[in-house]
């Protein structure tokens, strides 16, 4: 008798996983079922950005999750320092098929505007959380938010950002030893005295 115990053990034990490896299964599929990755960039640095909620459809799946706000969503960041005007972009694993961007400063709706995957930052220095809905045709949507400080002192020239104090400086000293210098540091400094 002891054998159909243990043979009813293993029974049940086999059924149990094949069960679970049903439901395990089922997990990895959702899994896949994210949007594309958004990249930010200024230039060519990237800025961190945090995935917020979305939905998604996949071969007759789908998944949706939500998160808190741009605002609480980007409460534990630092924001990213970018010089005003500044061209942000947002390049997809797979380009949506429209985008909405919300710019948010103290709390409160500042611009808003659609279909557009590089946009300039404001002018008014301070503090700003973006918002970015991303939407796919028949696939479904995601926001992504990342906070930025547009400050008017920051002067971008090359990947150094230094302020306008310093950068004066900078090209006081650069211009006097032009004459040593290569085309393309003639060049890159040409691009720094134009920002100015």
């Amino acid at each position: 008798m002891k054998p159909l115990y243990k043979n009813l053990i293993l029974l049940l034990v086999c059924l149990g996983l094949a069960g679970c490896s049903g439901n395990l299964f089922s997990i990895l599929d959702q899994a896949e079922l994210r949007p594309p990755e958004a990249v930010v960039l200024i230039g060519e640095k990237e800025i961190p950005h945090k995935k917020g909620s979305f939905c998604w459809q996949s071969n007759g799946q789908g998944v949706c999750a939500d998160t808190a706000g741009a605002e609480a969503l980007t409460s534990d960041t630092k924001p990213t320092s970018v010089p005003k005007d500044s061209l942000i972009k947002i390049n997809y694993e797979e380009e949506p098929s429209g985008i909405h961007v919300v710019y948010l400063k103290d709390g409160t709706e500042y611009k808003r505007f659609s279909d557009k995957f590089d946009f300039k930052m404001p002018s008014e220095p301070g503090n700003y959380v973006i918002e970015v809905l991303a939407r796919w045709r028949d696939r479904g949507d995601q926001f992504i938010a990342f906070k930025v400080k547009v400050d008017d002192c920051i002067v971008s020239c090359g990947t150094k950002k230094t302020s306008l104090l310093e950068t004066k400086e900078t090209i006081k000293f650069q211009l006097l030893s032009l004459e040593h210098s290569s085309s393309d540091k003639l060049l890159e400094n040409s691009l720094c005295i134009k920002q100015l």
